[in-house]
């Protein structure tokens, strides 16, 4: 839907903190509840990940199980607990059926 509701300690809807909107755009955090500038915000932070994924793997790319967990939990892409292996899993299950 357009309806922007973050949760938790989150400010757009797509899982932006205020942490690393800060470090991307120096645009109010009222600014995260704009679809489009979330989502601009979104891509460029998931673009940095994806790009030191692929500088720190040997000029790979990362998987959908590792694209999950560099934008939900990039400091453990390379060490994930078991629920969050799991869920990344479930992901890219999820990937797989579209």
């Amino acid at each position: 839907g357009d309806v922007d509701n973050p949760k938790g300690r989150d400010i757009s809807r797509f899982g932006i903190s205020r942490r690393v909107w800060r470090e991307y755009t120096s645009l109010p955090f009222t600014s995260a509840t704009n679809t489009f500038t979330a989502l601009n915000v979104a891509a460029a932070v998931l673009n940095d990940r994806i790009d030191w994924f692929h500088r720190h793997h040997g000029g790979m790319y990362p998987n959908d199980e590792e694209l999950f967990l560099c934008w939900f939990r990039p400091a453990h892409v390379d060490h994930p607990s078991a629920s969050e292996s799991e869920k990344a899993t479930r992901f890219a299950n999820l990937c797989g059926t579209l």
